[in-house]
């Protein structure tokens, strides 16, 4: 098969604009906000001009007919033969193809559901191939332009998912349409903005864990609606801090969030996993024996410290001296003492009292 640009699709588009239905009434109304869906209103496939057959010599018979006929006769003639049912039985059904419905969805503009099943390189650029749950004999392809990611390197983290699309190309030959993820999510961006106010608590999709790179630490990238990403630092998420992301969240998973900040004229919205400030509710005394999680171990002027994250207070990190009577490393559980509390200045100073199984 001979694999085309996206710009080829869409070029293709413009002698597509005529393609013929398969029915001959119109379709009763769809609800076009339900995905994968779309209203229709097509011309009836009979009362598509054949140019092909205007070429084409009469019979003889008819010849005949034509020279001793008047134009009248010869307009009821032709009224006969192009005439079809008025009335149908009851019942009766009205069904448009898959090209016909994807054809009017780019027409109008519609948002359709589309699967990402794998990454292809048309023009040795990346491409979401996708596949719809409505026309399983038709592709979909979205150029790394056209999904709205900030980096294309994040293309293969969203490889089996859902998404949302408009359709801007057909290609029936190939059967393949050119899709834009970026323009079905401004949409639904704008009416974001609209909706959504400060405190707001939504509900979101995990679509992707983007590990720790020399470039970035560990992130979670959240769908907070329509396929509007927002991105969350590991302090902004994670339930334990002593735990990897990638442990705590899986895509697909859904999440509930809380809008923290929202300024529509600079494009700005921010939400956070955590409920409240998870130092303000805990109640640690001092002298207290707690267990905990060694969650980091660095070196400053004072030496070897552990970053300790209390297996009672989740969220929380204390610091504690890295005994030398021992090896200690991340993610060990350890049993320690309150040396020192203070909530309001998330302050927590312990010390190691023993290793945990």
């Amino acid at each position: 098969m001979t694999k085309k640009s996206a710009v080829e699709i869409e070029d293709q588009a413009i002698g597509d604009a005529s393609i013929p239905v398969d029915a001959g009434e119109q379709l009763e109304h769809e609800d076009v906000q339900k995905l994968g869906a779309v209203e229709v209103d097509v011309t009836p496939e009979s009362q598509v001009i054949d140019a092909g057959a205007m070429d084409k010599e009469l019979p003889e018979e008819e010849q005949v007919h034509t020279i001793l006929e008047s134009p009248d006769s010869l307009a009821q003639r032709e009224k006969k033969r192009t005439k079809r049912q008025a009335v149908m039985p009851e019942g009766y059904t009205v069904e448009a193809g898959p090209w016909e419905r994807i054809f009017q969805a780019m027409k109008r503009g519609y948002t359709l559901a589309a699967l990402i099943v794998a990454i292809d390189y048309p023009d040795d650029k990346p491409a979401w191939m996708l596949t719809f749950r409505d026309y399983p004999d038709i592709r979909g392809v979205v150029p790394a332009g056209e999904t709205d990611l900030p980096d294309q390197r994040l293309m293969s983290f969203f490889v089996g998912q859902p998404i949302n699309v408009k359709i801007k190309g057909l290609d029936r030959e190939n059967r393949l349409v050119a899709c834009s993820r970026r323009e079905a999510v401004a949409e639904a961006r704008t009416r974001l903005y609209d909706e959504v106010e400060e405190g707001d608590q939504l509900k979101c999709f995990v679509k992707a864990v983007v590990p720790r790179s020399d470039r970035s630490p560990e992130r979670l990238l959240l769908d907070i609606g329509g396929g509007v990403l927002v991105e969350l630092k590991k302090s902004q998420a994670a339930n334990m801090l002593s735990q990897r992301l990638s442990r705590q969240y899986i895509p697909g998973q859904s999440v509930m969030a809380r809008v923290t900040r929202i300024e529509p004229n600079k494009g700005i919205v921010e939400v956070s996993l955590k409920d409240g400030d998870a130092w303000d509710k805990a109640n640690i005394k001092r002298g207290q024996p707690i267990s905990g999680t060694i969650g980091a171990i660095r070196s400053n002027d004072d030496g070897e410290l552990c970053y300790i994250e209390p297996d009672g207070w989740p969220g929380l990190l204390g610091i504690a001296p890295l005994p030398d009577w021992d090896t200690f490393r991340r993610r060990m559980r350890v049993s320690c003492k309150v040396v020192n509390f203070v909530g309001a200045k998330h302050h927590l100073r312990l010390y190691i009292v023993r290793r945990l199984a």
